[in-house]
């Protein structure tokens, strides 16, 4: 018995789930790496989930570690057009906005 190959993989969803997982890996490792990613993959990022806060928090974060100020709050003022899962999270960005604005 066999069962049939689920047509969500090949759905842009899903495409964008694995973009996403793979993108927030590499996020973390380039500012843990000091390594660069190019302006095109963090748009790509972006665009996998633009509804979704986490998405604006790290290319924020990505910008703050390389020490582009404007940058990041920028980016981290993108995150408020979203809808926040609990309220420590956007006090978190809040947070992070005000250290660089400092």
């Amino acid at each position: 018995m066999a069962i049939a190959e689920d047509p969500f993989i090949h759905s842009e969803a899903y495409q964008n789930s694995k973009l996403y997982r793979k993108a927030v890996r590499a996020i973390s490792e380039a500012i843990k790496n000091e390594s660069l990613l190019s302006e095109e993959y963090l748009n790509a990022f972006i665009q996998s989930n633009p509804k979704f806060f986490h998405v604006y928090k790290s290319v924020g974060d990505y910008y703050a570690s390389k020490d582009m100020p404007v940058k990041a709050i920028a980016t981290y003022r993108k995150a408020f057009d979203c809808e926040f899962p609990r309220l420590i999270d956007k006090t978190d960005i809040e947070e992070r906005i005000k250290a660089l604005e400092e």
